[in-house]
């Protein structure tokens, strides 16, 4: 089966739709700034739309659930007192799992602009490695000693 490669259209409209009424404000915000970066890439279609909601809600359900693990660890204590995997990581990793091909279909990794033949300055932020891995706003503690440390 071939995989399927984005490719660029010189005639792809240059402007965004505006995003579902459901959105939120978190997820309006994904939406235009990825939106923006989508467009420049020259491959936005209007067909696209659905497949674009679909992924900046799943980044926005990744982002929230990567906060909360943040705030409260990978760990967390049931309510028998033991220790458990805190039901936001179920939550970021099927996330993930609806990520990973959608960046790939908007050209948001780095192989597929290869494949586009897009190339992004070295100075430039690539804008998916830029929202995966934001600036920490607590420092780093692993979780289980972060944990132990709360409690």
């Amino acid at each position: 089966m071939k995989k399927h490669s984005p490719q660029r259209d010189i005639n792809a409209p240059t402007n965004l739709p505006e995003p579902p009424e459901w959105f939120n404000e978190g997820q309006v915000r994904i939406y235009h700034d990825l939106g923006i970066k989508v467009l420049a890439l020259k491959i936005w279609a209007d067909s696209d739309y659905e497949a674009f909601c679909i992924l900046v809600d799943n980044l926005y359900g990744y982002q929230t659930a990567a906060k909360i693990i943040a705030d409260e660890g990978v760990l967390i204590k049931s309510r028998a007192n033991a220790w458990v995997r805190n039901p936001a990581t179920i939550v970021r990793n099927a996330c993930w799992t609806n990520i990973a091909p959608l960046l790939a279909a908007f050209g948001l990794t780095p192989s597929a602009r290869a494949a586009m033949g897009v190339v992004i300055a070295p100075d430039v932020v690539d804008p998916v490695a830029e929202f995966l891995n934001p600036k920490p706003t607590i420092p780093f503690k692993p979780a289980l000693q972060y944990h132990l440390n709360r409690h």
